[in-house]
């Protein structure tokens, strides 16, 4: 008993009530698919399932305890080492972003890098805060989120190595193809039950074995040829900033395969918006008014991104 009150008495008020609203989000997201899409709602559920326990949890563990990158303060319901609400904000911020990617008329080569865009747009208004959140409790410290390997000199921002938002495209990027190639596979088995019960696992624990290799340092810092930390992670960081928007620019240019209608895909678009709302009054209510600029700034990017594709959806739609 008394493991479990000190351990508690560890979490900020503020954590709690984040890693609610975690949970009503994420309820929220699958009634609306049991709703919405009775015959592609369970095999959406155990796409989510297979990213939050197999893929997201399995690699944040990793990184949590063997590789000791970072630590995570105590939430109200943990996997391990990780809280659940990590790796359901993964999965959220996942699907969503593949939701809204295949709606787009891209070629398909395409549809990694912009997920991982959308992804990384999102981390950026949500790490930092994240990494600011530090109680004092008794003579105690406890951080939301703290990284460990951080040293003077290396490439860093807000306490976090560069590398770290990169992390957010490598690990979405190789889910995208994964995932997509077993939504093939279902299809080219005329959705059998059984695969559509094995694809999301075999999928993400495919793209799991990618992540946890060799591939991660050469897409992160360009390793071996570059060092951990050094100004690599800028220019790799960079890059995945910039080619997606030259993506969009070349090839997407507001076509649409389908229009995504407000009133039938609100939680595509609402979650984004509730995510990037929810960093910013978290700052506000904490006061960290250095991280500001990195929580408004993507945040309105991504708004403005969402916005345009919704509109040209209604354009597909009103030319019907």
């Amino acid at each position: 008993m008394t493991f479990f009150l000190n351990f508690f008495s560890l979490m900020s008020p503020t954590w709690v009530i984040e890693d609610i609203l975690v949970y009503l989000l994420t309820a929220g997201v699958l009634f609306f698919w049991m709703k919405a899409s009775k015959e592609r709602a369970p095999y959406l559920f155990l796409e989510l399932v297979a990213f939050v326990f197999v893929y997201s949890s399995v690699y944040e563990n990793v990184a949590v305890t063997l590789a000791h990158f970072y630590t995570y303060g105590p939430s109200l319901i943990m996997i391990g080492n990780v809280p659940l609400s990590i790796p359901l904000i993964q999965g959220l911020v996942f699907i969503v972003s593949l939701t809204i990617v295949n709606s787009m008329r891209v070629p398909i080569w395409c549809k990694p890098f912009l997920v991982g865009f959308s992804a990384i747009l999102q981390d950026l208004s949500q790490d930092p805060l994240g990494a600011s959140q530090v109680i004092h409790i008794d003579g105690s410290v406890a951080a939301r989120w703290q990284w460990l390997i951080v040293k003077p000199g290396m490439a860093s921002l807000f306490n976090e190595p560069v590398y770290n938002w990169s992390g957010w495209f490598y690990f979405t990027f190789f889910a995208t193809i994964c995932l997509s190639l077993g939504r093939w596979w279902f299809n080219k088995s005329n959705s059998h039950p059984l695969v559509g019960v094995v694809y999301p696992f075999v999928s993400l624990l495919v793209a799991l074995a990618i992540v946890l290799s060799p591939v991660g340092p050469m897409m992160l810092w360009l390793g071996p040829f570059f060092a951990q930390g050094s100004v690599s992670e800028w220019i790799m960081f960079g890059f995945y900033l910039l080619f997606p928007v030259i993506l969009l620019l070349v090839f997407w240019r507001g076509r649409m395969q389908r229009p995504l209608l407000l009133r039938e895909t609100w939680p595509v678009f609402g979650i984004f918006v509730f995510l990037h709302a929810s960093d910013l009054v978290f700052t506000l209510i904490g006061r960290y008014w250095n991280l500001l600029w990195i929580v408004v700034l993507p945040s309105v990017v991504h708004v403005m991104l969402l916005l345009t594709i919704y509109l040209s959806g209604r354009r597909v739609e009103a030319s019907k």
